[in-house]
């Protein structure tokens, strides 16, 4: 995988914005994580860029939802049982 420089402001401000976005939004959470997981495929699609490359995008997007459930799983004091094993 080529590096990539994350800016983590920029990945604040981005989260910012989605969640103000959807803020007191009648959705329910299957409904906006289908709705941003067809952005994320739009995003990654309309990029100049090969296919394996938008694949390993596709992976550390994934990589990092599951990283973020686990955190916020052990944030609240419980645990991910065999879901997320290993981490």
């Amino acid at each position: 995988m080529a590096t990539i420089n994350i800016d983590a402001r920029k990945v604040e401000a981005v989260v910012r914005n989605c969640g103000n976005a959807l803020k007191d939004q009648p959705y329910h959470v299957v409904e906006v994580m289908v709705g941003l997981g067809e952005l994320m495929g739009r995003t990654i699609a309309a990029q100049d860029m090969n296919p394996i490359a938008m694949k390993e995008i596709a992976q550390l997007a994934v990589s990092h939802i599951e990283n973020t459930i686990v955190a916020g799983v052990h944030a609240k004091g419980a645990n991910t049982g065999e879901l997320f094993d290993g981490q």
